[in-house]
């Protein structure tokens, strides 16, 4: 059985890019994101399923996300610039798995329990491929 990857914002810019390309890597796709036109896109490039976070809010979008996976997806790619994702990607994955940053939600703070990436053994991995303007101009 192959692993799961969550993408939150998977109808977006890079969501609809990285869904073809987990799917070319023969991963199950868990599309994360709001509207039919949306969800439209995402199950056309491939997503096996979908959850629209504005129908399943809060903890119910959580426990949908381990319903589906089995437990917790194996990865989790944040590609939304809200701060939600960030805030819940910890819960939704599973033990082993890895979170990957790459949206840049302004002013956004990541905050995950030390404990629990130890003891569950999740890596945290992030890439600066998305950005509000050149990375120079962010750090100078």
């Amino acid at each position: 059985m192959s692993q799961w990857v969550a993408i939150p914002g998977a109808g977006g810019g890079l969501g609809h890019l990285a869904i073809q390309i987990a799917k070319s890597m023969r991963f199950r796709v868990l599309a994360i994101g709001k509207g039919p036109e949306k969800e439209a896109l995402a199950k056309s490039l491939g997503a096996d399923t979908w959850v629209d976070y504005i129908k399943i809010p809060g903890d119910k979008e959580i426990q949908e996300v381990k319903r589906i996976t089995g437990g917790g997806a194996h990865a989790f790619l944040v590609l939304s610039d809200h701060e939600i994702p960030y805030r819940n990607a910890e819960k939704m994955v599973r033990t082993g798995g890895t979170i990957m940053c790459v949206a840049r939600p302004k002013n956004a703070r990541f905050a995950i329990d030390v404990e629990d990436v130890i003891t569950r053994s999740l890596t945290v991995r992030g890439t600066g491929t998305h950005s509000y303007g050149p990375i120079s101009q962010r750090y100078d």
